[in-house]
């Protein structure tokens, strides 16, 4: 019974239809192609920085790990010769240059010795409803920006978020068993980091048929 309670979290969220499903997976799935937003990366060199405010950061002490990680991954993957600063590292560079948000961004590209700068900042990270302490439902609402250190400060700003918010909401339903708010946080990370990622390549997208 134990093991099956330990389950029943991922089966909400994942739905356990298995005809649905099956008709899914052997059916024709028509392909698009997105391009990318900005190639330049392509051959450069990266640091992703994500500005956390300070309830967020007390609440959640590891964000920066876990999204800058997946960011990292999924672009080093993806993007021919491209070289990135770990995670860890950013993260000491911002505890130890408490004003790096203010500085010029060459700056803090020459500090971390990279070409470029994705500057990602969370306007909202929360795995609970608001006023609701027993509801999960994770969102995530972030603007970005992508700046070229060898452009001239004021105009190194290259590709920003701002005409399209990286948003997430999920599950689209609040779940009330605790043991799904793990789940529901890192399901939550993977769909906002593959938004912003895939603005740096050209990627296929399903099609899904018209009713």
């Amino acid at each position: 019974m134990k093991k099956i309670g330990w389950f029943l979290p991922l089966l909400i969220l994942v739905g356990c239809d298995a005809a649905g499903y099956g008709l899914w997976l052997f059916t024709p799935r028509e392909k698009k192609t997105i391009p990318a937003e900005y190639l330049g990366l392509k051959n450069h060199s990266l640091a992703v920085i994500f500005y956390v405010d300070e309830k967020a950061q007390l609440d959640y002490p590891n964000v920066r790990l876990t999204l800058g990680a997946k960011v990292v991954e999924q672009l080093r993957a993806h993007v021919k010769g491209l070289r990135v600063v770990a995670p860890l590292a950013v993260a000491r560079y911002q505890d130890e240059h408490l004003h790096w948000d203010t500085q010029d961004k060459n700056t803090t590209a020459k500090d971390l010795k990279v070409d470029h700068l994705l500057i990602v900042s969370l306007v909202e990270f929360s795995t609970r409803v608001p006023g609701q302490m027993n509801a999960y439902q994770a969102q995530i609402l972030a603007e970005a920006n992508l700046y070229d250190a060898s452009l001239d400060e004021g105009e190194n700003r290259v590709w920003d978020s701002k005409d399209d918010s990286l948003e997430v909401v999920f599950p689209a339903q609040p779940q009330y068993n605790p043991q799904a708010e793990p789940i529901i946080r890192r399901r939550a990370e993977e769909q906002f980091v593959d938004q912003l990622a895939k603005k740096f390549y050209t990627h296929k997208i399903v099609v899904e048929p018209e009713n």
